[in-house]
Parts: structure tokens; sequence; C-alpha cells
């Protein structure tokens, strides 16, 4: 069975997402939820920090059979981006780089 996983900016990603794993359970995002994800993504974006976020999705075994040739050559991927399930958001200290004051 496949497992499509996703990384990116937050707000790009989870938008992309009708569920979010809670506690080990998928749970249907909701105004409440969408609220809280974007208090989290303010808080640690307000601490410097760069987000990201990560999602995934069980593929039908059926559609998506052992030896699948994925591809995203054609306009579209072959393989779905949405209705995903929200995983997590990952923070990390982020500095400019050395050049950047020069720049500004």
């Amino acid at each position: 069975k496949h497992l499509l996983v996703m990384k990116g900016a937050p707000e790009i990603v989870f938008a992309k997402c009708v569920t979010i794993l809670i506690n080990g359970e998928d749970v249907k995002i909701d105004e409440t939820t969408k609220k809280q994800f974007r208090e989290a993504c303010e808080k640690l974006a307000g601490m410097g920090q760069r987000v990201l976020a990560f999602v995934d999705l069980h593929l039908d075994s059926e559609k998506f059979p052992p030896g699948y040739n994925f591809s995203t050559d054609d306009e579209e991927p072959n393989f779905p981006l949405d209705n995903l399930r929200f995983v997590g958001l990952m923070s990390m200290i982020d500095p400019p780089k050395a050049s950047v004051p020069d720049a500004v």
C-alpha cells in the first residue's frame, strides 16, 4: 500500500486537507480547527521560526497497486493532491544568511 506524503508552506498544504490527525484518530477539519491552525502558525512565525506543514494520504491499493508508475510529467500529477490528512507542523530556527544585512 502506498502512502502519499507532502510537506510545504502551511497555508498551502493545509488547504488541501479534509481531516487532521489528533491522538491517533482522523478528525474532520472544522472552523475551530482552522482557527487553531492559523493561530499556531502565526505564533511560530511571530517567533521568527520557519514553519513547515506535513500531510499524508493512504492511497487505494486497487487504484494504485504495487509497481504503480507515479508521475508528475504531465500538467497534473497522476495521483491525488487533495482530500489529504494534516499530520502536523514543524518549526525551525532559520536565521538570515550572512549576506542578508548587506542587501538590506
